[in-house]
């Protein structure tokens, strides 16, 4: 919320406390108009199908025709669900480097 400016927060004991002059309400509010969640919780739907799919011996083709990242994030959920090596420190990276960094 400080990124934002829609905070001016001050730290006390541990704690983030917000002006009570509506800062707060102002973030929600534009947080929800971005309907961040809405799309967090379909790609991790999308995830949790494909990775079903496989899991199930099924064929699966992931693709975005909107120009979005849709495509990379979608399959690299389902890479780190389904491949440990993804879950370490490396093969996070490994991922990173092979699916999002272009050479």
């Amino acid at each position: 919320m400080e990124k934002t400016n829609y905070g001016n927060s001050t730290i006390n004991t541990g704690k983030i406390a917000f002006n009570t002059n509506n800062n707060l309400k102002k973030f929600l509010s534009k947080f929800e108009e971005s309907k961040w969640l809405e799309y967090l919780s379909d790609i991790l739907i999308g995830a949790n199908t494909v990775t079903n799919k496989l899991l199930s011996k099924i064929n699966v083709i992931c693709h975005c025709s909107d120009g979005w990242d849709r495509t990379s994030q979608l399959c690299s959920l389902v890479q780190i669900i389904l491949d440990p090596y993804f879950r370490t420190f490396e093969g996070f990276a490994v991922l990173i480097e092979k699916d999002w960094v272009i050479s």
